[in-house]
């Protein structure tokens, strides 16, 4: 297995490569930025660092994870009601013996009856290599399943979940298989886990999967892992009943992306978005499209310049019009990150710059893309600053 699952604790982006400069940034920065909460650790009982993208539900509060403080310094659930009020919905343990899960990495999908399911890297009884988790409305904690690692099991889930409409749960863990590369798996609503693929680092294979996975009508899965491929450069993949097929290997500066960003979002036709970290132009990371057919292309690359964000993280999202949202972990006016929009004909928007002391307080370094709500308002989380150093919580009004 390679360098990033032994790093999966408290790491930052990797950063871009720096070279020429692309194209300038259009577009001032968008009014109403607010910090919403400011995560103030484990020493105060509440969580530190989030790291992963939100979900909202149809009453306008938002849900997520981080992957310290709490209780036990273990991570936490959290809930922000639309008035800023947050309340910690449940602490992860942390250390040896964690059977309910420690240190959650990526976000939460809540079903019709309002129950919140995800994953922790680590934890579990099974030598803590990760689980899967329910939380009901109130709080109550149900493991759903625990990895039990290489050969025969994925270990370490560091991406999400996808729910269907049988109640099966699918996603992806970074290490574990035969290979210890990474594995696609499925988890029946009576506990009965299928590992639906197992990665092997080969040309034509990906290694790595950190994202959750995101699903077409027909029942195939697609996804993204960091490294592997033709040029060990990060894949997009499809898991369908026929079995596996890559769709795309990364090729890296100046045609191509590296190390593609977890999740993917798809379009009504089926065409896929996402982001990578680096590569690109510039080296400094794209935004990028692949058609049903495989062809790909960069919708957008950073370029090196003053004011542009740079290294893109996490996923990106899409509203009705078409305009693209996301996060990067440097760049901006100040170098701490920034929150972009890329519309459909290219043109993008730095919408918000962060900073962080001595020049201002108000979040640095988002890990996760942003989420939009149905009136078009932008949320996301920073992993750092903020009033306690722990990470903000924040809304862009559109």
């Amino acid at each position: 297995m390679n360098s990033i699952v032994k790093a999966l604790g408290k790491v930052v982006a990797p950063c871009g490569l720096v070279l020429a400069f692309l194209a300038p940034v259009a577009g001032a920065q968008a009014e109403g930025y607010k910090v919403l909460h400011t995560f103030s650790g484990h020493t105060n009982g509440d969580g530190a660092e989030p790291w992963a993208s939100l979900i909202t539900d149809g009453a306008g509060n938002l849900y997520g994870t981080t992957i310290s403080g709490g209780t036990s310094n273990g991570g936490t659930v959290f809930k922000i009601a639309p008035n800023g009020t947050e309340t910690v919905l449940y602490n992860f343990c942390y250390g040896a013996h964690c059977r309910d899960g420690e240190l959650p990495h990526d976000g939460l999908i809540m079903d019709q009856s309002g129950n919140l399911y995800g994953t922790a890297t680590y934890g579990g009884d099974a030598n803590g290599q990760g689980v899967v988790f329910r939380l009901a409305s109130d709080g109550t904690e149900t493991i759903l399943y625990e990895f039990q690692g290489s050969p025969n099991d994925g270990q370490y889930p560091y991406g999400g979940l996808l729910l269907d409409k049988s109640g099966s749960l699918y996603g992806t863990t970074v290490g574990g298989g035969p290979d210890n590369d990474g594995t696609v798996f499925k988890l029946a609503p009576d506990g009965t886990e299928t590992v639906l693929h197992t990665f092997t680092n080969s040309a034509s294979d990906g290694n790595e999967p950190m994202g959750s996975l995101v699903a077409d009508k027909d029942g195939n899965l697609y996804g993204t892992t960091s490294i592997g491929g033709s040029d060990d450069l990060g894949t997009v993949f499809r898991q369908g009943p026929d079995g596996f097929a890559l769709l795309h290997s990364f090729t890296g500066s100046p045609g191509d992306g590296t190390h593609a960003n977890p999740g993917l979002i798809m379009d009504k036709a089926g065409n896929l978005y996402g982001s990578t970290s680096n590569g690109g132009a510039n080296g400094d990371g794209t935004v990028f499209k692949l058609a049903p057919d495989g062809t790909e292309t960069i919708l957008h690359s950073f370029p090196d310049a003053t004011g542009d964000g740079q290294t893109p993280v996490g996923n990106v999202v899409m509203d009705k019009a078409g305009n693209i949202y996301g996060s990067t972990f440097w760049g901006g006016a100040n170098d701490d990150g920034a929150v972009f929009e890329l519309a459909p004909d290219g043109t993008e928007t730095v919408l918000h710059s962060f900073c962080q002391e001595p020049n201002c307080n108000n979040g640095a370094w988002p890990e996760a893309g942003p989420t939009l709500d149905k009136a078009g308002n932008v949320y996301g989380t920073t992993s750092q600053s903020g009033k306690f150093g722990d990470g903000t919580l924040f809304r862009i009004r559109k």
